[in-house]
């Protein structure tokens, strides 16, 4: 009976870890700078060994890959590794275990979980207009890691229920994990006990604001992108004339908070300029892989590639997304007469379909 109990409890532990990973990322616009956030550090710290987390992490990628919803494209995932990574490595927790994803679901968010485990969805991927935003958003993902915001979420959990926990979780997992299935979850019923977690988390993200601009800089990136992919949503938002995006419902903005993001990385050094091709080349891989209709995607390759802004660089990749296309279509031909153009101007290039 012991063994069945103790069972029972890790796995409610795992649950209640999955559904504070949402849950915790909620946060209000309005801020208040001057509240300390608790001395829960030492505990925090502790609230899972290494083994733990790094089981932790494991499952989760598991259950990941058993709803079909990662994306292991090789140049794809590896890309978004290694600069995940290149961060990590510039954080002040160097030494940390991390594990980077991407997921192929079109919303514009991210999310950072217990065990370091950081995603990234695609469509924030295809929502940016550079490197250095989406290194803007990882950034600000593994400052929540370091600075433990998640364990220190937990503690301030002590008084969630089995029933609530596991009530909770399933309208998450029904609704797929959006933010307004998160949303929904806390109305019923448990918006007025969860006041305080949603309070204490508008502190975390100022938090995170302000240490993962620095690590963004500290590994070469443009600090500015954090504010710039900041402003972006609220473009996003204005021009949809809708709610707002998952991301801003996840991760809410306010004015101040981008004044503060570009304030900051004006007095940070600005890196030597990148020409971003390697981006250019996934990000079009992903557009290109990820929707249902090829010719869908030839259009969108199409249409931007008509914009006076377009640089070579981008043009480059662009017509190897529109390659990717066009062999996803069957037109093998059309397919091949662009990546031999590209390869004539770039032979140095490896470019894969």
């Amino acid at each position: 009976m012991s063994t069945v109990k103790g069972n029972l409890l890790k796995c409610f532990r795992r649950l209640v870890l999955a559904l504070l990973t949402a849950v915790t990322s909620l946060a209000a616009v309005a801020q208040n700078d001057q509240m300390a956030l608790p001395d829960m550090g030492a505990s925090a710290e502790t609230f899972l060994s290494r083994a733990e987390e790094a089981e932790y992490a494991k499952a989760l990628v598991r259950q990941m890959r058993a709803y079909e919803v990662l994306n292991e494209d090789p140049m794809i995932s590896n890309y978004f590794k290694d600069m995940g990574f290149r961060l990590a490595s510039h954080s002040d927790k160097p030494n940390k275990a991390f594990t980077f994803v991407v997921i192929d679901q079109p919303i514009i968010n991210a999310f950072a979980a217990p065990g370091g485990v950081i995603a990234l969805y695609s469509g924030l991927i295809l929502a940016a207009d550079d490197e250095n935003e989406v290194a803007g958003v990882l950034s600000h993902e593994i400052a929540h890691i370091t600075q433990l915001h998640l364990y220190r979420a937990i503690e301030n959990q002590k008084e969630m229920t089995i029933p609530i926990a596991l009530a909770m979780l399933g309208l998450i997992l029904v609704g797929g994990g959006s933010g307004q299935a998160i949303q929904g979850a806390l109305m019923g019923g448990q918006a007025a006990s969860m006041q305080a977690q949603i309070y204490f988390t508008r502190q975390n993200e100022y938090e995170a604001d302000r240490i993962g601009i620095s690590t963004l800089s500290r590994a070469g990136y443009d600090p500015i992108g954090m504010a710039e992919f900041f402003e972006k949503m609220g473009r996003i938002t204005r021009s949809m004339g809708e709610g707002p995006a998952e991301y801003l419902r996840t991760h809410p903005v306010s004015v101040n908070r981008i004044s503060e993001a570009t304030s900051r990385a004006e007095t940070l050094p600005k890196p030597k300029p990148s020409d971003g091709r390697d981006f250019y080349l996934v990000q079009a891989r992903l557009r290109a892989m990820t929707v249902d209709d090829p010719d869908e995607a030839l259009d969108w390759f199409s249409h931007r590639l008509e914009r006076a802004d377009v640089g070579q660089v981008e043009s480059d990749a662009l017509f190897y997304g529109s390659a990717i296309a066009y062999q996803n279509k069957g037109d093998y031909a059309e397919a091949r007469k662009l990546l031999q153009n590209l390869i004539d101007r770039e032979p140095h290039m490896a470019y894969e379909l």
